[in-house]
């Protein structure tokens, strides 16, 4: 695997020049028709143990992390920085920000309330399996019901649709398997998606 455009390297006998005005073609066009190149819809997905379970026996206590090619990364990285999909309030899959800044952020706002003698309120929630769960047919009408502009709805729908995974366990890989639903959690925009879904 080639390594990003960003890392050019002298020592290397490549053409990084070419390789990344070929790269920022097939990035703008993909986007333009709204296409995620079906090679990217392809993953591995090793199991991992979901710590602190008592009882491993049970398909719960253990999560799947998808491998998806890095390659796919560059498009679905310009799709979430530069598109502006998400407001620079939101904390969530956004570059610069931590959950140290939300934290910073909510102790302020409580801070700022009391000082005018008003009552803070928060409703915290944990959805587990969230990103395994987001269904494609209704994250797109939220994106539509949101004016999101119409190549980016195509994009989505082709980034979500048309997955296959192979399961990996103990260093055996099953046959590929559809993925009906959900968005690959770590993608750089699959935490855009969620924010929205």
């Amino acid at each position: 695997m080639l390594s990003p455009p960003c890392f050019r390297l002298s020592l290397l006998p490549f053409p990084w020049d070419v390789a990344a005005d070929e790269y920022h073609m097939l990035i703008s066009k993909c986007i333009r028709r709204g296409y995620h190149p079906s090679t990217y819809h392809r993953s591995i997905s090793p199991t991992l143990q979901t710590h602190g379970k008592a009882d491993y026996s049970n398909p719960h206590a253990w999560r799947l992390i998808h491998l998806l090619s890095t390659m796919g990364k560059w498009i679905e990285k310009v799709i979430a920085t530069r598109h502006r999909l998400i407001p620079s309030t939101q904390f969530r899959a956004m570059p610069g920000k931590s959950t140290t800044d939300a934290a910073l952020c909510l102790a302020h706002d409580v801070h700022a309330a009391n000082n005018h003698s008003l009552y803070t309120s928060l409703i915290t929630f944990d959805i587990t399996g969230y990103f395994d769960h987001v269904n494609h047919n209704r994250l797109l009408a939220v994106l539509r019901n949101k004016g999101i502009p119409l190549p980016i709805c195509r994009w989505v729908k082709s980034f979500v649709n048309n997955r296959e995974t192979r399961i990996w366990v103990a260093r055996i890989t099953d046959r590929a398997r559809a993925v009906r639903t959900g968005c690959p959690q770590g993608r750089p925009v699959s935490g855009v998606l969620a924010n929205y879904y």
